[in-house]
């Protein structure tokens, strides 16, 4: 960050920035009132101004409910600052570390936090309203995996085992439940729950003595707890790829918070046989263009594949 772009942060939020900590995808300040964080959005993030001033709305309600810290303001009343090229929005710090999958502890920890989530109620932006369903998702997932192939080849994988995932992910798409899939969404979406839908280790803050917080609401919109429960689930597995009780922990940690009815448990146990995990590696692969990255995704890409190998066999 730039000398003069911390001159306008400190004018335009009426902050005596002493200091300026670049990390991976935010700056961190340390200024005269605490620490904050500050977030860059550019137009290829593909974030518009509109939806950005709805995730700012989103979480002053949330904040109201203790969910997560409101967006600071602008000394003009803004929730987010315009800047050359994009616009940034700044809040307030909040400690912890990424959560550990690898702990049971914790992943029951995070469990909680996203049912303490869903079972708030807030108003919604109309923005936030009717972002991609969860079956919408799956088969964007397939798509972009066989574009991918197409395009470069899978790393890690023959064109022979790509063929056969792919074509053992396209069953089990079709044989998910999207009648019942379908229903508890539109049930849920009436109901106006808040799910965060990017529920990956670093978006969940863990901090001795306090309970788990959720970061990072950018994707975050209407939807069903089936949309976050079964992205979370696969960030456990991917993370603790032997825990067979991952399942079966994340289910009763919720419940212990928020209600899930028997009709939601059946449909995400149906869910597991669905090779997300595999087809994200995939699908990401399209970017790796350096040999040396296209290394690293095949190390990711076999990685998945024997997790998913893995959990069918466990269904078997």
């Amino acid at each position: 960050m730039t000398p003069d772009a911390v001159s306008l942060l400190g004018r335009t939020y009426r902050l005596d920035v002493r200091a300026v900590l670049p990390l991976r995808s935010v700056v961190g300040l340390l200024t005269d009132q605490g620490r904050f964080m500050c977030k860059r959005y550019d137009a290829a993030d593909g974030l518009s101004a509109d939806h950005l001033l709805a995730i700012g709305e989103l979480k002053r309600e949330l904040a109201a409910q203790g969910i997560c810290p409101a967006l600071r303001e602008t000394v003009d009343g803004r929730l987010a600052q315009p800047v050359p090229g994009g616009l940034v929005t700044v809040e307030p710090w909040q400690r912890g570390r990424h959560a550990d999958f690898r702990d049971a502890g914790e992943r029951r920890a995070a469990a909680q936090a996203v049912a303490r989530l869903h079972k708030v109620r807030v108003r919604l932006p109309f923005a936030l309203r009717h972002p991609p369903t969860l079956m919408q998702k799956l088969a964007h997932r397939l798509d972009e995996a066989s574009q991918a192939a197409r395009d470069g080849g899978v790393p890690g994988l023959s064109r022979a085992e790509w063929r056969r995932w792919r074509d053992a992910a396209a069953h089990a798409l079709r044989e998910l439940p999207a009648e019942a899939i379908g229903r508890l969404t539109a049930r849920d979406r009436s109901e106006g729950i808040v799910c965060h839908r990017d529920l990956a280790p670093h978006n969940i803050l863990m901090d001795a003595g306090a309970p788990a917080r959720l970061i990072d609401f950018d994707l975050a919109g209407c939807d069903s707890p089936l949309y976050d429960l079964f992205q979370l689930y696969g960030h456990m597995t991917y993370s603790a790829p032997r825990e067979e009780r991952a399942f079966a922990d994340m289910i009763d940690a919720y419940v212990r918070v928020a209600d899930l009815s028997d009709q939601h448990i059946a449909v995400l146990s149906a869910l597991r046989g669905y090779p997300a995990q595999l087809l994200r590696e995939v699908g990401d692969s399209s970017r790796a263009v350096s040999a040396r990255s296209r290394t690293r995704a095949a190390t990711r890409v076999r990685y998945a594949a024997t997790i998913e190998a893995r959990r069918a066999g466990a269904r078997a």
